[in-house]
């Protein structure tokens, strides 16, 4: 937490003068309260009114303090939310394809919304509130001293037991917002799991599956709420009875200091508003121990992520000017044995297909060039120097991979192929045309701004392929990895597209399919047979 409130110091320093005002304010507003008393007790009217009139204008001026403190509190609130999630982001960025796997959707989705609202709830808005309850402390104390130092004192020795009492749930308070953490993780992603399977589940009528998943993970993550809530309360009722014990004490011995003719009768006002601060205050204070502590798993967490330094890689970058080659390459699922001692060389420009039955390692091959799986045997080599020796983003500069399950982000066709990136109306229309994407887009009226919907629920299967083949054509990758990429194409179509691809001598393909087009045969320089331990060749 220091971290990110010394990130966005500026306006957390002006919330900070802000919330302290106000509490100060307020504690001169109670203490104000004794001298309306002590008037009514003289008999002096005048007195009275003028008193009235500065007590009035003294909360006119507090209430635009209190706009003001919220609104700069929010502001920086939402800045440091901010830096959070731009944090987890470039964390999340430094990850490779395998160590962003290790986690489903659903957990990251829960970080960036679950957590932070934990960490509110947990941490900054303590922090805040630590700063008015100090204020609150140091100004009402200033008055009981005023008052009668022996109050002040009687003051301190109880504040003193108060803040000790809540280290008896530090421990459990940690395990709670662990708990609570781990169930709302849990609950996204089984969420998005089931929304996702929806269609699926319509399709065999099974809806009633649908509401029973969907019920118990609810069930379970407000359970989790729940004890979160029954811990809490506990925690809280115990507080607040001790707190009572504390300002009934205050209030008791005010008055027993005003019969002794101690402190004026008016005191007895005062510094019953100003227990009941004193109380909150302390209160306040003893909880913020316990608060910070169900917020230390979520920072915990979040400090990992973002002191992480990524997947350990080489430093060098690719140019890829010769060839790829697996020597010897071993990869096996658990305890099933994928690939044993396969040997494959892949020459810069030409082009290769990969056949075989299904389970025999052709989707693996290419994953393992692409870095998406990294525990293999052997060597696998570009330009002789070993794969994992290269940067990943050099790696993907030079290499795109094309499978079935394409994902379109939620935006229009434009910017699914050009990823942001600023390329000239000529070399879209060239990705488009050589992707065979001309004839959706002329029968689309808005074109290239066509919007497509949630990962492309607006396009057909064969319009996502063609869409995806032209963000890989047009972002110049000149190693081409396809896994069945055009199968959601017809056969007329794919063999347009396959042929264009293949007849391109600036790129080396490498397609994997479980159905050759007789007429493309002749296109590839050689045809790796899968399903041996040493691949069968064949082709040109």
């Amino acid at each position: 937490m220091k971290y990110y409130i010394r990130k966005c110091w500026k306006i957390n320093l002006a919330a900070g003068i802000l919330v302290a005002l106000a509490a100060g304010m307020q504690v001169a507003a109670s203490a104000m309260n004794m001298r309306i008393l002590n008037t009514m007790v003289a008999g002096d009217l005048q007195g009275l009114l003028v008193v009235m009139a500065q007590l009035i204008g003294l909360w006119l001026v507090i209430l635009v303090v209190l706009y003001a403190r919220d609104l700069v509190k929010a502001r920086a609130l939402a800045a440091m939310h901010g830096q959070i999630r731009d944090d987890l982001t470039q964390g999340l960025s430094k990850m490779s394809p395998q160590q962003f796997r290790k986690n489903e959707t659903g957990v990251y989705l829960s970080w960036y919304t679950n957590d932070i609202q934990q960490l509110d709830n947990s941490s900054f808005s303590v922090f805040f509130g630590l700063i008015a309850n100090v204020t609150t402390l140091i100004g009402a104390l200033a008055v009981l001293v005023y008052l009668d130092w022996r109050l002040a004192l009687i003051c301190v020795a109880g504040a003193v037991v108060l803040l000790f009492v809540p280290k008896l749930f530090e421990k459990k308070a940690n395990q709670a917002g662990g708990q609570l953490s781990g169930a709302q993780e849990a609950f996204v992603k089984k969420l998005k799991s089931t929304l996702e399977g929806f269609v699926v589940l319509k399709m065999f009528d099974r809806t009633p599956y649908f509401q029973q998943i969907l019920g118990e993970a609810s069930q379970e993550v407000e359970g989790s709420k729940y004890a979160y809530a029954k811990f809490s309360g506990k925690m809280g009722a115990f507080f607040t009875f001790v707190s009572m014990l504390f300002q009934l004490g205050i209030s008791f011995v005010t008055a027993l200091f005003s019969i002794w003719q101690l402190v004026p009768v008016g005191a007895i006002l005062s510094v019953g508003n100003l227990a009941g601060y004193l109380s909150s205050a302390i209160q306040a204070l003893a909880n913020a121990s316990v608060s910070f502590a169900t917020g230390a798993p979520v920072w915990k967490k979040f400090e990992e992520i973002r002191s992480a330094e990524g997947q350990a890689q080489g430093g060098k970058d690719l140019a890829f000017g010769q060839d790829i080659r697996l020597q010897k390459v071993g990869f096996r699922y658990g305890e099933k044995q994928v690939l044993d001692q396969m040997d494959l060389t892949f020459q810069k420009g030409n082009k290769y297909a990969l056949v075989g039955p299904s389970g025999c390692g052709k989707t693996t091959v290419l994953k393992l060039l692409m870095w998406y799986l990294e525990d293999y045997t052997g060597s696998i080599t570009i330009d002789g120097e070993e794969l994992r020796e290269y940067t990943l983003p050099s790696l993907y500069r030079q290499m795109s991979y094309i499978d079935q399950e394409v994902y379109l982000f939620d935006s229009t066709i434009r910017q699914n192929i050009t990823l942001g990136q600023p390329f000239s109306d000529e070399q879209i229309a060239a990705a488009v045309r050589d992707s065979a994407l001309e004839g959706d887009l002329a029968n689309m009226p808005q074109g290239l701004e066509t919007p497509v919907g949630e990962n492309g629920n607006r396009l057909s299967g064969g319009q996502k392929q063609r869409v995806a083949i032209a963000r890989a054509l047009l972002h110049g990758q000149t190693i081409l990895l396809m896994d069945e990429g055009t199968s959601a194409l017809d056969k007329d179509n794919a063999y347009a597209v396959e042929n264009k691809l293949l007849a391109n001598p600036d790129l080396t393909v490498i397609l994997v399919s479980h159905h050759l087009d007789d007429r493309l045969i002749p296109r590839f320089d050689q045809i790796y047979h899968l399903g041996n331990k040493s691949a069968a060749q064949g082709g040109k």
